[in-house]
Parts: C-alpha cells; structure tokens; sequence
C-alpha cells in the first residue's frame, strides 16, 4: 500500500461517507462468510482510497447482528461468543435495509469539507505567501495520491469485477477534479493576491 501524504481531516475523511454497513450487507449478498473474508473482499472491491480496517468491521458486524440485519453462526466447535470461525450471513431484515439504501438518492454534498474551511481560513489570514504554500503543498498531496491511485489501477483488465472497475474510474475521476480546482483556486489567489 502506497503511503498518503494527506491530513487526517482532506482526504483520509472521505470514508465516512461511505456506508460500511451497507457494503458489508452488499457483501453478504453472495452468501455467509467469515469476518475476515467480509474484510478482504470490501477491500478489494473498494480499493485503496477507502481503506476498511479490520476492527471496524468487527465491530460493524456485531451491531448488524443486534439489529437483525446480520445473523452471526459460531462453529460447532466453538464456545459462545468466541470470534474466530465465526460466520455472518444476511437476514431479510439486512436485505429489506440494504434495498431501501440503495433506493434512496444521494444528497449532493456541497460543504466541499475542511479543505475548502482551511483554504477560506488561509485566505483571511491575508498573507500570500501562506495561501500558495497551502494550495502548493495540498496540490502536492493530491498529484502523489492521483499517481498511486493511477498505478494502483493501472493493471487492472476485463477481469476485474466490475463493480471495482467503476470504483477506480470513480477515485481517479474525483482526484483529478480535485487537483484541477486546487490548481484554479491557485491561480486565481495569485491573480487576486489572496
């Protein structure tokens, strides 16, 4: 995995707006697995810009169980409440959440989040130089991530799944759009001395 030079609040927030449950429900689709199999297959479907890490899925699981939306089978084997072996499947309660999920369109989120807060903060600060060292170093940030993203996709063919394929196309579409504006704020702060 490519290390990100990115702050905690630009792009590293950009999973929360991605709903685990609900991708753990899609992946339940298929049939019970395991939670580390939930883990592996959510990211190879969701790539490395939304990372999914092994204790949130844990934890997204056991609250899908005591919702009814997940059913949770220990081994024979096993003792009560003991993790390992453990197998989740889908209920038809987690189907009928999942359906109406997918059903219901996405709110547009114009916020644009803390870059957007840090570069109007910047720009108060009336000093130049603070906002192009800003706008230069979160330019920066972004062409690395845009170029491991690149390479991270780069060998990916009509095997793929295709769900995984528009994934891609999707981050790279978004950090692409991102360094454009980040480039136009740039030159329209020098052109205005912001």
């Amino acid at each position: 995995m490519h290390s990100l030079p990115l702050s905690r609040g630009d792009r590293a927030r950009k999973p929360a707006a991605m709903s685990i449950p609900h991708a753990i429900l899609a992946e339940l689709a298929r049939g019970p697995l395991h939670g580390y199999a939930v883990r592996s297959r959510l990211q190879k479907r969701l790539g490395f810009l939304w990372p999914v890490n092994h204790g949130q899925v844990y934890a997204t699981l056991g609250r899908l169980a005591a919702d009814g939306a997940v059913l949770a089978h220990e081994p024979d084997d096993a003792a009560p409440g003991e993790g390992p072996g453990r197998t989740y499947e889908r209920s038809a309660a987690g189907e009928r959440r999942l359906a109406e999920w997918c059903a219901r369109p996405v709110a547009p989120d114009g916020s644009g989040g803390e870059i957007r807060e840090k570069i109007a903060s910047a720009i108060a600060l009336g000093e130049p130089r603070v906002v192009d060292g800003f706008l230069a170093r979160q330019a920066s940030s972004c062409a690395t991530l845009l170029d491991a993203c690149r390479h991270e996709t780069r060998g990916r063919d009509a095997t793929t799944e295709p769900a995984r394929r528009l994934l891609d196309r999707a981050a790279l579409r978004l950090l692409e759009a991102d360094l454009a504006w980040l480039e136009a704020v740039r030159e329209a702060c020098a052109t205005n001395g912001a």
